[in-house]
């Protein structure tokens, strides 16, 4: 195996690092404003961290905000949606993988195409729909909402894992007289927590920084989700960018756990679960 020349390393180890920095940076300096104090939010210099830091944009967010109802609501719409999803994704996936039925290819074909239409185009669709169900302005209309917009391409990722997943497991449990659901739950799932993962990451990542839906969707300020929340410390002519960068590093917090705790599952899952196309769709 032919080895890369010294100086091609040297070039792809630079060019990373400038590429860590520039992306590190920012996040570094929304954690810098987070902790000055509310008289020296705006600086000129390339410091991040002043003499006189302080907790105090922390200390306003919680008291006197209602960041943690906030915090709390979409953590729950979260936590719903991408459950609902995976579940729903998975179901699908395994029926349009391992059943024959007439219509299956029209099936994969219509699954197929909703994923070439843009997501701002479904917006006014997804919130009329939303509307005509009486739905609005509650919570169940907003995990409706989130669950359906993106699980026709979570089906096709899980289809696509199932295809590598060899049947023989399956059919030695079906001589052991076990039905189609023991099957899908105690066979194939297990087997399947690598691309489930992934699904469920991109789940929870589209749900919980959404803002659009949910500003149409949500109305009483009870019912917000952290975007919705942090959107009333701007305005027109002040914003309060201490307060708004101590939430934006409080909130990511969630989001970072999840991802670090399945991150073992990605790599594979987004490996195995590309393959699934149109191409063999009788198996």
């Amino acid at each position: 195996m032919n080895k890369f020349p010294r100086s091609l390393l040297i070039l792809s180890y630079l060019i990373l690092i400038l590429a860590s920095v520039l992306v590190l940076y920012p996040v570094l300096r929304v954690v810098a404003t987070s902790i000055r104090p509310f008289d020296r939010i705006m600086t000129y210099g390339l410091s991040l961290i002043p003499d006189d830091a302080d907790l105090s944009n922390y200390v306003r967010l919680i008291r006197d905000t209602d960041f943690l109802l906030w915090l709390a609501n979409s953590l729950g719409v979260t936590a719903v949606t991408s459950w609902l999803s995976v579940s729903i994704a998975a179901m699908s996936a395994y029926g349009l993988t391992r059943r024959n039925f007439r219509g299956r290819n029209a099936v994969l074909i219509s699954i197929f195409l909703t994923q070439l239409i843009p997501g701002s185009v479904l917006i006014v669709p997804t919130y009329l729909m939303i509307l005509r169900l009486e739905l609005v302005n509650s919570f169940i209309g907003i995990i409706f909402a989130y669950s359906v917009s993106g699980i026709t391409f979570s089906i096709w990722l899980i289809r696509g894992y199932f295809r590598g997943i060899p049947v023989e497991a399956e059919e030695a449990a079906m001589m052991d007289g076990a039905g189609p659901l023991r099957i899908f739950a105690q066979v194939l799932l297990p087997q399947a927590m690598p691309i489930l993962a992934v699904v469920f990451i991109m789940s929870m990542l589209g749900g919980w920084s959404e803002f659009i839906l949910a500003r149409f969707i949500l109305i009483e300020a009870s019912m917000f989700t952290w975007p919705l929340g942090l959107n009333r410390f701007t305005g027109q002519y002040r914003t309060l960018w201490g307060i708004y960068s101590a939430a934006a590093v409080l909130v990511s917090i969630p989001a970072a756990a999840v991802f670090y705790a399945m991150g073992g599952h990605l790599q594979e899952g987004l490996a195995r679960g590309s393959g699934g196309g149109l191409g063999k769709a009788s198996r």
